[in-house]
């Protein structure tokens, strides 16, 4: 199997994905080729969300401290306790947009976030993540739900983010 990278605005990029509904040979053979991609990425990736693939389905993976997890049919919500959002810069980049990435703080970025998902051998999940594996899970969500990781910057960030990206070979059809 084969899947190709998608880049932005590929319209599976810019909408919303369907649950899974079974855990089939053919998701697992996606799941195997998406872990795959990001185990050569050697560090350069941290997950991918399906419909980066163009795979219209309801799942991410992440690798993160050497661990790869799969996340099927996600929910996250933020624990109510958590009143802090990030406010500090941190790198945030999408290899749909050709690894452009810029320091910036996103808004709505959670540092905890409560995850509830099933894995590829249907086992559920439930946990609660801080810090830069919050803020990827919510990355990935977004994806899910066909929002744009710079769609989510303020404008003038967002405009110098999409130059950089037209550099790269990006296309845009507005800034």
């Amino acid at each position: 199997m084969k899947l190709k990278l998608l880049r932005y605005p590929d319209p599976a990029l810019l909408t919303k994905c369907d649950p899974v509904e079974y855990i089939d040979k053919e998701l697992k053979a996606q799941i195997k080729h998406i872990k795959n991609r990001i185990h050569k990425s050697k560090g350069r990736t941290m997950g991918y969300a399906a419909n980066q693939f163009g795979i219209m389905k309801r799942f991410f993976i992440i690798r993160y401290r050497g661990e790869t997890q799969v996340f099927i049919n996600p929910s996250i919500r933020i624990p109510e306790e958590v009143k802090e959002f990030t406010n500090t810069k941190h790198p945030e980049a999408c290899e749909s947009s050709f690894g452009t990435q810029v320091m910036a703080t996103v808004p709505s970025r959670a540092i905890t976030v409560i995850l509830a998902a099933v894995n590829e051998k249907a086992k559920p999940i439930g946990e609660i993540y801080s810090g830069l594996m919050a803020i990827c899970i919510q990355h990935e969500y977004d994806h899910l739900d066909g929002i744009f990781w710079f769609d989510k910057l303020p404008k003038e960030k967002r405009v110098k983010v999409l130059e950089q990206y037209t550099l790269l070979g990006g296309k845009v059809s507005n800034v």
